[in-house]
């Protein structure tokens, strides 16, 4: 019953955008028709289990109002049903349609705060209590589930100041080996193609030959509509790099039973975070089959070659998104400096997307400009990890792992050694 109403909620960040009115409608009504089938089954079970044992029927506030429930329940489904099956003939006739769906819903959230109100008296019941004598451990369980935050199975992700995120720079790490130079030219390949899709045409951002000014602008400014294309193909493939490495170093760690040293958790994160900046310029715009189409085949092929090659260098692997990622941060700078320019009238009047604002705990009047300063700093902080990752190798401990005071380094090669031999 709670998914079925939470369907309808514009809070819910994990609600996909391509889901319409018409879907949610479906996807509500089997979710209560669910509800219905367990209500009868379950009345049916108790009322027999009673008959059996000659006892008497609603004599217990719990058992009066729950009665109550499930035939407001029903009435409930028949309105609802009646509302969506005969909606034409319903406007034909006259009757407020949209008043009748207001006072289906007020009747919707009624009949679940009372069901709540049952399940809490059901706690209290005397069959509850000789089933279980210690409600200590179950309120608890009860306690937590009703009071936790629902945000809680993100994972750990960065939050910026307002100083940190108009700190990022441009920067670029200097080549020095040749899984540097594999790297370098496989972003600048990936990024010609990437470039020539998005239609994102500009000076090279490190020529010697063009001023500053030129080289932080495209040569023509991109529409908003231009700028979330670019965007949202950017962070479909983006998203890629830390679920594949995470992957293979997960199963690497089953396949050699030793430990990861705690990559995998940095890398999914990573995964996650760019997952995030998806969801959140798709409440911007959602794109159609073509669109969708070449993302599927982006991904199918960066994904397959992304796994090979980490099987064979991870080194070359984080070089690569380190390289990536200063792209990102080249191409969002440009982006934040076109809005200030006044030359994306429609993103400056925008506010954040809701889902932005739970995920980078922006402030309440939080705007497009602050969403991009924080996709930025994100970007810059990947930068970073996959520059240090490339650099201290795929055998040494995870750089960013924190420990408790007092918490013992991973175990060396040595020491897992003779633990594999003990």
């Amino acid at each position: 019953m709670f998914q079925a109403i939470h369907i309808f909620s514009t809070d819910d960040t994990s609600r996909s955008p391509s889901l319409t009115r018409r879907k949610q409608i479906l996807i509500h009504s089997l979710l209560q028709v669910g509800t219905i089938i367990c209500s009868i089954i379950a009345f049916t079970a108790i009322y027999l289990r009673k008959q059996q044992g000659n006892k008497p029927h609603f004599t217990s506030w719990h058992g009066f109002i729950g009665f109550i429930a499930f035939i407001w329940s029903l009435v409930q489904a028949l309105g609802g049903l009646f509302l969506t099956i005969f909606q034409r003939y319903i406007r034909s006739i006259g009757l407020p349609y949209a008043q009748l769906r207001i006072y289906h819903a007020t009747s919707g959230v009624l009949l679940f705060t009372v069901s709540c109100f049952v399940l809490v008296l059901g706690l209290a019941s005397n069959w509850f209590k000789n089933k279980m004598p210690n409600n200590t451990i179950i309120y608890s369980i009860i306690f937590y589930l009703l009071t936790s935050n629902s945000n809680n199975y993100m994972m750990h992700h960065e939050i910026y100041s307002e100083e940190e995120v108009n700190a990022v720079k441009i920067t670029h790490k200097k080549i020095e080996t040749w899984h540097d130079r594999f790297a370098y030219a496989a972003v600048y390949t990936l990024r010609f193609f990437f470039d020539t899709f998005t239609g994102y045409i500009h000076e090279s951002p490190r020529s010697k030959t063009n001023t500053e000014k030129q080289n932080h602008r495209p040569k023509k400014p991109m529409t908003e509509k231009q700028w979330l294309r670019r965007i949202i193909f950017l962070e479909s493939i983006a998203g890629v790099p830390g679920m594949v490495a995470g992957m293979n170093r997960h199963m690497k760690s089953l396949r050699t039973m030793q430990r990861d040293y705690g990559w995998i958790h940095t890398l999914l994160s990573e995964a996650e975070n760019e997952r995030m900046h998806l969801l959140t310029f798709l409440e911007l715009r959602n794109p159609g089959w073509i669109f969708r189409t070449f993302v599927l085949l982006g991904q199918g092929i960066f994904f397959n070659g992304f796994f090979l090659t980490y099987l064979l260098s991870p080194k070359i692997c984080h070089r690569f998104v380190g390289f990536l990622e200063e792209e990102a941060v080249i191409t969002y700078t440009r982006c934040i400096e076109e809005l200030d320019a006044g030359r994306l009238p429609i993103w400056s009047k925008t506010p954040a997307p809701q889902i932005a604002k739970k995920y980078w705990k922006l402030s309440d009047d939080a705007m497009m400009r602050d969403v991009l300063l924080a996709v930025r700093a994100d970007e810059a902080t990947h930068r970073q990890v996959n520059h240090k990752l490339a650099d201290v190798g795929s055998d040494a401990p995870n750089p960013f792992l924190s420990r408790t005071k007092g918490e013992r380094e991973p175990f060396n090669k040595e020491e897992q050694k003779e633990i594999d031999t003990a």
